[in-house]
């Protein structure tokens, strides 16, 4: 059954199950990245782990502000959500070009090899707000719940 679309549901409720999952995801990599700090070999992967620790600690936390955000019924919902997820966005592809600078700079390693390595993060990153950030535009549901589509 369809529900109306003045209640939380259909796409909306596809994104709030997906940030569910996220937010499980990036618990792993807090956990995942914790280990790897003890683990470091060197100076060089000590300091990339902290910085993706400290990234995947900022996502938790972003996830967490998100879930709680979308279901707001609030005529500032939507445009705190895309704020929220171009943070996410904005911080992700820093620390990623920081790991890549880190790791490949001072060598001369062919670029496709770091194209190819992290592109595809960043290209998921983009598609991921791509879609979100137009649905919550656009969506007649988003509209209906909200009371406004996001500017």
């Amino acid at each position: 059954m369809v529900k109306p679309l003045n209640e939380f549901g259909g796409w909306l409720r596809f994104f709030y199950i997906g940030l569910w999952i996220s937010l499980v995801a990036s618990i792993l990599e807090v956990v995942l990245y914790l280990f790897l700090l003890f683990k470091a070999a060197d100076f060089v992967h000590l300091i990339e782990a902290s910085f993706l620790f400290l990234r995947a600690i900022f996502v938790a936390f972003l996830f967490s502000w998100l879930i709680r955000t979308v279901k707001k019924k609030d005529l500032v919902t939507p445009d705190e959500t895309l704020g929220l997820m171009a943070w996410y966005f904005w911080v992700s592809l820093g620390v990623f070009l920081f790991v890549v600078i880190l790791e490949y700079f001072p060598l001369a390693v062919d670029p496709l090899k770091i194209v190819l390595s992290y592109g595809r993060v960043i290209l998921s990153l983009l598609v991921w707000y791509g879609i979100w950030s137009t649905y919550l535009k656009k969506s007649k549901r988003a509209l209906a719940y909200y009371g406004k589509n996001a500017d």
